[in-house]
């Protein structure tokens, strides 16, 4: 009579589990925030104060003047795609004098003055972005109602819409003056790996793979070697394989492949580069840390997969949902709709797409090749991929033989 319910118990651990990962997150927004909005100095050699030192802007927001409250939880971004003067293209480049900052903790669009370097802790004024698209003065404060500064404002906005979401969490949570530039510098930073992971066409890897792929770039094998070991402190110990220097004795990071302390719990040096090796290793955590960065949202269309499979699911009978279906550009026919009718999972609204495909080797990839494609993008990418996988097999089938075509155009 006194026992716990088995069911019940893993229920509480389940909830337990969701919440200790949604703390770890706001934790981890709450530091990249802390991080980026350091203390402002006081002044600068010589007397002055550091508004001289963020030119128009900075002098704009008043020396005197108390810094703008900000709101931990303000609201969200509108998404509706109303966008006023932000949705304007910048005639160039070199309009993007200003430094910006978007929190993604808090929603917010924050200025850094437009000096040489942007001003250490912001200028104190922020505004939702959708105040900045309607230029709505009463929710600006008084350095970004100023004409230059909301214009340049906007023109960051008007750039920061066409980014990806992946783009976006590459930019967020640091000062840039071109958000495009930023994240395509971003882009190529991350193409550029200091690893000699080689492509591969196997879906998810192991220790073993992972380390073998893994190595130190430049260093001779016998600088270092390459060991099992077991954890322990954890719940669940489990072996890993790992290089270890034999200069310090110290573990190679199995993912940045760097020297760090070692650890009894884990091979990593860094949540980051644990993060990495989960989404490479586990389909499930690559879709979570979609979703964490993508929200739901299709890269290819924009279309907001997650807020459909919530409104589908609170709908109580099929022919409801499938009248809302209808509205969508969703199929309404096929073997996933009679699932999705009687009883819809997120799976069935939007998938994690490696963007570079596992047969063209993009397997065993991080977060940076994962991407959300809502089903029908992705059924369209499948078709595609299909079709010129099956051209290329028969471009390799017909090579090295003769073109009939032309021996019967020589007998003419």
């Amino acid at each position: 009579e006194g026992e716990e319910d088995p069911a019940e118990a893993a229920m509480c651990l389940d909830r337990a589990r969701k919440a200790q990962r949604a703390a770890a997150k706001k934790a981890a927004d709450r530091a990249a925030f802390g991080q980026l909005f350091r203390p402002r100095a006081a002044s600068t050699p010589g007397g002055g104060s550091s508004a001289g030192r963020g030119g128009s802007l900075a002098a704009s927001a008043g020396a005197g003047t108390p810094e703008q409250p900000i709101d931990l939880d303000g609201g969200e971004p509108s998404r509706d795609g109303k966008r006023g003067a932000a949705a304007s293209t910048p005639e160039s480049e070199a309009e993007m004098t200003t430094w910006f900052a978007f929190s993604a903790l808090t929603g917010r669009l924050h200025a850094f003055g437009d000096a040489p370097e942007p001003l250490p802790g912001g200028m104190g004024a922020n505004a939702l972005p959708c105040a900045i698209a309607d230029a709505d003065e009463a929710a600006l404060p008084a350095a970004l109602r100023e004409p230059r500064a909301l214009r340049a404002a906007q023109l960051w906005l008007a750039q920061w819409e066409g980014l990806s979401p992946s783009q976006r969490a590459a930019v967020q949570d640091r000062p840039v003056k071109s958000p495009a530039l930023a994240a395509s510098s971003a882009a190529a930073a991350g193409s550029s790996s200091t690893t000699s992971h080689a492509p591969s066409t196997v879906r998810q890897t192991t220790a073993e793979r992972w380390a073998e792929s893994h190595r130190p770039p430049g260093v001779v094998e016998v600088d270092y070697v390459t060991c099992d070991w077991k954890t322990s402190g954890v719940r669940d110990p489990r072996v890993w394989r790992q290089h270890f220097s034999l200069h310090s004795g110290r573990p190679l990071c199995l993912v940045c492949v760097q020297e760090h302390e070692p650890r009894p719990d884990s091979p990593f040096c860094s949540e980051g580069c644990a993060a990495s090796y989960a989404a490479a290793s586990s389909q499930g955590a690559g879709r979570r840390q979609v979703y964490d960065r993508d929200r739901g949202v299709c890269a290819a269309c924009g279309f907001d997969a997650h807020r459909l499979y919530r409104q589908i699911a609170a709908l109580a009978t099929g022919p409801e949902r499938m009248q809302a279906l209808q509205r969508t550009h969703y199929p309404t026919k096929g073997d996933r709709i009679g699932r999705l009718l009687r009883d819809p999972k997120e799976g069935d609204f939007w998938e994690a797409d490696h963007i570079l495909p596992v047969e063209e080797g993009g397997g065993e990839s991080d977060l940076s090749n994962l991407q959300t494609l809502c089903v029908p993008c992705h059924a369209d990418k499948t078709r595609r991929q299909a079709q010129s996988s099956k051209e290329r097999k028969r471009q390799a089938a017909a090579k090295g033989t003769a073109d009939l075509r032309s021996f019967f155009a020589g007998k003419a």
